[in-house]
């Protein structure tokens, strides 16, 4: 039996809550990198990530419901073409120095 990320129904538990940031954390730097020549449509946002994830989980189960119920996702979607190559040049402010930058935006 898998391990669960949730103790309860409705129970968040540290690790949860720190993988939610996480994945919180690399969609704000998706958006960045979609955002380099202005600001993208919150539904074409929106569509994209609920698509990307949809797809993802139902790979996944697929993968562990057919083969090893261990089985990572599919690593060959790590050789696609993907946008992060440019992070560090689209969130300079995120690589250092990034606390005083978000203070900045807290006090406005």
């Amino acid at each position: 039996m898998a391990r669960r990320i949730f103790e309860e129904e409705d129970a968040w538990t540290e690790e949860a809550s720190h993988a939610a940031n996480d994945i919180s954390v690399a969609l704000a730097d998706i958006l960045a990198l979609l955002e380099v020549d202005g600001p993208v449509d919150i539904r074409d946002f929106h569509y994209l990530v609920s698509s990307t994830l949809g797809t993802f989980v139902a790979s996944l189960a697929i993968r562990r419901r057919l083969g090893d119920p261990d089985s990572p996702p599919d690593p060959l979607v790590r050789a696609y073409p993907r946008l992060s190559q440019n992070i560090r040049e689209v969130t300079p402010k995120l690589e250092e120095g990034w606390e005083d930058w978000l203070l900045e935006i807290v006090d406005k």
